[in-house]
């Protein structure tokens, strides 16, 4: 009897080039000051840099754990494309500050409040 894996293979991992160029980008503002430092990684600029400094396979949100991407400047669910997730909440990825996730979720409700309309 063979050993097989649960898991089917491995996902790709990004090039080289990219994350050479992520950690290049956080060493140089690391070096220019913790005011850069804190500007790099804010907001979705700062999640694509953690996804590619670490390796982390998407962006999830931080309620309900699914796959989020962005369309037209809002995080949405991966499969659904929706804002708003079970329970009424807003998906917000899991790696915002809480600074940004309350500006994030204001703006999405003024959004949606517009809409509504």
């Amino acid at each position: 009897m063979s050993y097989r894996p649960l898991r089917g293979p491995p996902p790709p991992q990004p090039c080289c080039g990219c994350r050479s160029a992520a950690a290049a980008a956080a060493a140089a503002a690391s070096l220019a000051g913790p005011s850069l430092l804190s500007w790099l990684f804010r907001g979705s600029l700062g999640v694509w840099l953690f996804g590619l400094l670490f390796g982390r396979r998407g962006v999830r949100c931080s309620s309900c754990d699914l796959k989020l991407v962005k369309q037209a400047g809002l995080w949405v669910d991966k499969d659904t494309e929706w804002v708003v997730g079970i329970n009424n909440h807003t998906h917000v990825p899991a790696d915002f500050s809480d600074k940004d996730r309350d500006k994030y979720v204001t703006a999405v409700q003024q959004i949606l409040q517009r809409s509504d309309r």
